[in-house]
């Protein structure tokens, strides 16, 4: 009894470092882009979200219904919609201790809880209203579904049947909640299989049940690879084409920042935040030596290794087919990452240096606990843009936007009474979704980089200049050239912007319009 209350002394203080990372100040800063299209798509109609949304959007609508059913309860603040993404933070937390409790021993629980509470990318997706901190509960409820499975499978009796339909249902809902969560699914089963075959339990009869149970998932999921497919091969504008360009350099990248836990934040940090990064990745090589050094290989940990390896692996698959690979999406491995950190703590000794190792890795994640509290995750500060354009001189000038959602982010934080975003320049093939979100979401107008200037001159400068809204994001660069070409042949000019560190408003002269023929005198 002394060690189960032990154990549960130890799961309840991780969580508190859970809830007191995540739920404090969620509506501190604005909503960045990502989440401004959270708030925007949640508020379409039931079925617009069900019916149009899933052939223009990435993101599979059932996260988009959970919102909008959520906000029908709490509200549209800024905070309102970061909430289901904290408390499922907080849930994964109780998850891992869980199954590491089953895997590895309560020791080694507790530590892989504490590891994932104050884990900087972990804690990252806790706070933004974003589908990936679900999404990590959703799998982690897989593996633990998955453990269920393993050890009725090879029982007698049809107990297995419910084991293998939960697991199937959950698997499901990941690949539903998210593209990615297919890959949740196959590591789920991956996991599954290692710890059969570990155990060897995997006689013909249960390799029998583990197939059915497979075969069920893989059914449901037909829909959702389906969907993903069409999105992607039939229009280049959509899916996830834009990554294309970033490559497998930046897939690399991103993996190993990931998988080694470096700080989320280390732009604003170029000493620090490297040195933190060394730190955490030192961290993650020596405790996850730890726990598979030679003579402690047991079946759960092979099976436990297994799955981050063979998880990583189907990332790198799916980048080969489709571009996929990104910080948030490989975010499913980052509890894997911490069980391991915490079964190499735990084994430790003496008790002093568990703690000085932990205490070492919350130092290694400093910049990401210290900005999360500060900055908006990608530098957007969208109401002190409101601030200061509500301080500025009102001119009457055209507010054009480069991107559908900066459209629907500045009128959302505009001060009332303010302008709000007259045009949205977008090419005039695709994307889709910008033009839908345009037409549906904002008070703003698609207009053509080759309509700009006639757009312009045909009545919609009724002030005495234009006014662009930028925000600095990579995938922005070509809309801002475009702009530039359009607008500086006709004699227009950029002035000095103001704003914060990638947010900022820049004005323009207005262009010289061509004189328009005065009609013939009889």
């Amino acid at each position: 009894m002394a060690g189960r209350g032990g154990a549960l002394a130890g799961l309840a203080l991780a969580l508190a470092a859970a809830a007191a990372l995540r739920l404090p100040a969620l509506g501190g800063w604005s909503l960045w882009a990502d989440e401004v299209a959270t708030a925007g798509l949640a508020s379409l109609s039931w079925a617009e979200l069900t019916g149009t949304l899933p052939w223009l959007e990435t993101t599979p609508p059932v996260y988009y219904l959970l919102i909008k059913g959520w906000t029908a309860l709490a509200g549209d603040s800024d905070a309102a919609l970061r909430v289901p993404s904290a408390l499922a933070g907080i849930a994964s937390v109780a998850a891992l201790g869980l199954l590491c409790r089953d895997a590895f021993g309560r020791r080694a629980a507790f530590w892989a809880a504490l590891v994932l509470a104050v884990t900087g990318w972990h804690l990252f997706h806790s706070r933004e209203a974003r589908v990936y901190a679900i999404l990590t509960l959703v799998f982690l409820l897989a593996l633990l579904a998955g453990r269920g499975f393993a050890a009725r499978a090879v029982r007698p009796g049809g107990s297995w049947v419910w084991s293998a339909l939960g697991l199937a249902i959950i698997s499901v809902l990941a690949a539903w909640l998210h593209f990615a969560g297919m890959i949740a699914a196959a590591t789920a089963y991956l996991y599954v299989l290692l710890l059969m075959l570990g155990r060897r339990s995997l006689d013909p009869r249960a390799m029998g049940r583990f197939l059915v149970a497979g075969m069920a998932a893989a059914l449901l999921v037909l829909p959702v690879l389906w969907l993903a497919w069409v999105l992607t091969s039939t229009d280049e504008y959509d899916g996830m084409a834009w990554l294309g360009g970033l490559g497998y350099r930046f897939a690399a990248v991103s993996l190993s920042r990931v998988v080694l836990l470096a700080p989320p934040v280390l732009d604003p940090w170029p000493v620090l935040g490297p040195a933190c990064a060394a730190v955490a990745a030192l961290l993650v090589a020596v405790l996850a030596w730890r726990s598979l050094r030679a003579g402690s290989r047991t079946a759960e940990r092979m099976a436990w290794a297994g799955a981050l390896l063979g998880g990583m692996a189907l990332f790198l698959l799916a980048q080969a087919v489709g571009p996929i690979v990104l910080p948030r999406t490989l975010q499913l491995l980052v509890p894997l990452v911490a069980g391991l950190m915490g079964l190499g703590i735990a084994g430790m000794r003496p008790g002093v240096l568990r703690v000085g190792l932990f205490l070492a890795f919350v130092v290694s994640q400093a910049p990401g606990l210290h900005d999360i509290f500060r900055t908006p995750p990608d530098g957007s500060d969208w109401r002190d843009l409101a601030a200061r354009l509500a301080a500025a001189p009102r001119d009457g000038s055209v507010v054009i936007a480069l991107d559908a959602f900066d459209a629907l982010a500045f009128d959302r934080y505009r001060a009332p009474g303010g302008p709000v975003a007259d045009l949205v320049l977008l090419p005039a093939e695709g994307p889709e979704l910008q033009r839908f979100a345009t037409a549906r979401l904002t008070s703003a107008t698609p207009v053509a980089p080759e309509a700009l200037l006639a757009t312009l001159c045909g009545g919609a400068m009724a002030g005495s200049g234009l006014l662009v809204v930028e925000r600095l994001s990579p995938l922005l660069d070509e809309a801002r050239r475009i702009l530039d070409t359009a607008l500086r042949p006709a004699g227009a000019q950029p002035g000095a912007a103001s704003g914060s560190r990638s947010l900022r408003l820049r004005p323009w002269t207005p262009p010289a319009c061509p004189a328009r023929p005065s009609a013939a005198r009889p």
